[in-house]
């Protein structure tokens, strides 16, 4: 059986040879009553929350601890999972809300008065930009994307990294620090690795700050946090 999330284009067709399908997308009527399933999301601000239908049609609210909107298509393919194996709706929603992100992947950090979304396990073109997508909704007063370099890009790199920033400078945050000497030229603050920058970031003052950390594993964007805090 393969799983087909509609609104990811391309993967009726990679499914093309599969007998059975079972197909799904998000909607804003959730109903049991006809195909494909339809999941509605209620917010993302900045944790995801979304409803679905049981059987019997009555609607069941999750409250997730996942943010950004990409999670949004996990947590879809998570329920239309547990709907086709006959899993209780109420056992649905509790798996899906007693799971808290850890081994920095979307991890939500509040030290003080500031908070940390952690996201730094990896880091390509698309999940940067679906990253910084979801950073730029959460509403903050002061917001800084600590972005590091993505690795194993080869030949593209340059091309790649240079779309990110612009991408990023579209945004109202208000920093955006570049770790890597992928960003070298790219922008007003970039650090050599994580390191450098910590010895930097150690010495401000951020108060009520709203920080993305996000990069490829090598870079460690979390060891910017005090020790046993991730």
């Amino acid at each position: 059986v393969a799983f087909i999330n509609l609104d990811e284009k391309y993967l009726e067709q990679l499914a093309a040879g599969v007998q059975w399908k079972i197909f799904y997308k998000k909607g804003s009527t959730p109903t049991s009553q006809r195909l494909p399933f339809e999941i509605q999301l209620l917010t993302e601000k900045p944790f995801i929350s979304v409803a679905f239908a049981t059987e019997q049609n009555t609607p069941i609210i999750v409250e997730s601890n996942l943010i950004g909107y990409f999670n949004f298509n996990n947590i879809m393919t998570a329920i239309v999972v547990g709907i086709y194996f006959k899993v209780p709706a109420q056992k649905i929603k509790k798996a899906i809300e007693n799971y808290v992100p850890a081994n920095n992947r979307s991890q939500l950090i509040r030290i003080g008065t500031n908070t940390f979304l952690l996201d730094a396990y990896n880091a390509n073109p698309s999940s940067m930009k679906k990253a910084l997508l979801s950073f730029s909704k959460i509403t903050a007063p002061n917001k800084i994307a600590i972005l590091g370099a993505m690795k194993e890009l080869g030949k593209y790199a340059p091309n790649e990294h240079s779309e990110i920033v612009e991408l990023a400078n579209h945004f109202d945050f208000q920093k955006i620090i570049l770790v890597g000497e992928e960003y070298q030229g790219m922008g007003q603050q970039v650090f050599k690795d994580t390191g450098e920058l910590k010895d930097w970031f150690e010495k401000q003052d951020f108060q009520n700050t709203y920080f993305l950390l996000k990069g490829s594993r090598s870079v460690g964007l979390e060891k910017l946090l005090p020790t046993g805090r991730v």
